[in-house]
């Protein structure tokens, strides 16, 4: 918004074919505060749309065409742009249609012999709606950029496409994987793409609720219902009302604690502590584990009726070791991110130093390569970070820490896999460029890149 915008009550569009109407509508918006455009054709509602961002179009119902009328045109607009508020203008003889609009999306109508401090009324209000809608529509698009999942390995490929396709559902998720893999992403992006954006993600740390404390910190409890409970108090269960409750390391909670969770998954129901009514919630349930939940059903640790109840859908969060070919992206995309925020100017990673994090297995996962950037990012004093800092920074953070024996055949499969990764990103994607790194024809590392099933690089 210009600082002119920034000046006015708000920029709206008229759209009318009668002239005299739309004029005197105009004028006596424009004596409030308002910028206000006028069109009289179909076609300029929509020239005018794509020129400019308003914060309202009203819109006459009856335009006196055989083949198209307002809520013709408020179905196509609203496809147009979704996010523009629309009040439909209309004679008294047409509310039981303007009704109709409302209905259909439009904010509200006007009648246009009403009261004008009604109709300046309904104006400001759709104008503030409007001004909102876009917001959080803006704030969303930011939420989702935030926890976005990077990298082009088939892996990171998988889980956004199994994000897209479990979204739009209700469906009880269980996300696995080791420590720092980013199931809480996963989750959050989940959140993010449904239905439910709009509303709250509550996350609880399932391990950490004590059973003595557990049912109230979920459920709530009544005033009275123990010592200390002076007030009637909500739940974290009533906090998600309409939005998402992610169970983060279900594996951890207690025996106990995972019949609540059974009955709360399975009805949809839960009752405050002192309260003798159940309470319906509208919730959508993801639960997370960094253990494998059928090992602990093995060991009597885990209830096998929830995990049935919880394993709906799986998705697996694969660890860093195993998806190392988005190393380069993920760093490049941290040394970005935490050179901005902490010294307001980005700073560059050099493909010999981003090479160089391909040689360590990265046991703490993604977070542990996003805690590790920030080091390097804090103590290096130049703007652009080359294989040497990192190894004055993180010594021989590198080599490998894993102790278990594998075959010769593993290692050196493992390890010409890297080889290929590395000169593929110091060539910067050239796979002719790559070949004579290698000293290998470029047949030949085609042939490679396809048994590794490398497929970024083909």
């Amino acid at each position: 918004m210009t600082e002119y915008d920034s000046q006015i009550m708000g920029l709206i569009l008229v759209a009318d074919n009668d002239p005299s109407f739309s004029e005197a509508f105009r004028q006596m918006l424009n004596i409030r505060g308002y910028e206000t455009h006028s069109v009289g054709t179909v076609d300029d509602v929509f020239k005018k749309i794509d020129d400019r961002e308003y914060d309202l179009l009203t819109l006459d119902l009856d335009w006196g065409l055989k083949d198209i009328n307002g809520i013709d045109i408020l179905r196509r607009v609203q496809e147009h742009d979704p996010l523009l508020p629309i009040v439909m203008i209309t004679e008294h003889a047409s509310i039981a249609t303007a009704i109709e609009a409302t209905r259909l999306g439009a904010l509200n109508y006007i009648e246009k012999m009403l009261d004008r401090e009604k109709i300046l009324i309904t104006i400001r209000n759709a104008v503030e709606t409007g001004r909102l809608k876009r917001q959080n529509s803006a704030f969303l698009s930011e939420l989702k950029s935030k926890y976005e999942i990077i990298g082009n390995s088939n892996v990171a490929r998988l889980v956004r496409e199994q994000i897209q396709k479990v979204a739009p559902t209700d469906s009880v998720i269980l996300i696995t994987g080791e420590s720092g893999t980013g199931k809480e992403l996963i989750a959050r992006q989940i959140h993010y793409n449904s239905k439910r954006q709009d509303k709250k993600f509550v996350c609880i740390d399932s391990g950490t609720l004590a059973d003595n404390l557990a049912e109230s910190e979920l459920f709530g409890h009544r005033k009275g219902a123990f010592t200390g409970a002076m007030q009637d108090r909500k739940g974290l269960v009533e906090e998600a009302d309409g939005g998402t409750l992610f169970l983060d390391e279900i594996a951890n909670a207690s025996l106990q604690l995972q019949a609540k969770l059974l009955h709360l998954i399975q009805e949809r129901e839960f009752r405050r502590v002192g309260d003798n009514e159940p309470r319906h919630c509208n919730i959508r349930i993801i639960a997370a584990s960094n253990q494998s939940p059928d090992l602990l059903v093995k060991e009597g640790k885990f209830r096998e009726d929830l995990l049935y109840r919880l394993k709906v859908i799986e998705i697996d969060a694969m660890p860093l070791r195993e998806r190392k070919e988005d190393i380069p992206l993920l760093a490049q995309h941290f040394v970005k991110a935490k050179s901005l925020k902490l010294f307001g100017k980005e700073k560059k990673m050099t493909f010999e130093a981003i090479n160089l994090l391909l040689d360590y297995e990265w046991p703490g996962n993604v977070r542990e390569l996003e805690n590790t950037i920030e080091r390097i990012i804090i103590l290096s004093s130049n703007d652009e970070i080359t294989a040497d800092d990192i190894k004055s920074i993180l010594g021989n953070i590198w080599i490998d820490k894993i102790t278990s024996i594998r075959s010769l055949n593993e290692m050196t499969r493992e390890f010409r896999r890297e080889c290929i990764i590395k000169a593929i990103n110091l060539a910067e994607g050239r796979i002719s460029r790559a070949a004579e790194i290698l000293q290998i024809d470029r047949a030949h590392l085609y042939k490679l890149i396809n048994e590794y099933q490398l497929k970024d690089f083909q």
